[in-house]
């Protein structure tokens, strides 16, 4: 999903934004396997944002 190097280009970005904006960047790229992981990981990690997301 991600290798060393987006990891700390990812980390590098001065704001959570920032950040995420990076992240959702390298998404295309993803698999669905790496798409799922990532969603299971939210779930619990940031439950109260997966609802918001999925309308919930």
């Amino acid at each position: 999903m991600l290798n060393d190097d987006r990891y700390w280009t990812i980390l590098a970005e001065r704001s959570d934004r920032e950040r995420m904006r990076k992240l959702y960047e390298l998404l295309p790229s993803w698999d669905a396997r790496d798409k799922d992981q990532l969603y299971r990981v939210l779930t619990v990690t940031n439950p109260a944002l997966v609802k918001e997301l999925e309308g919930k």
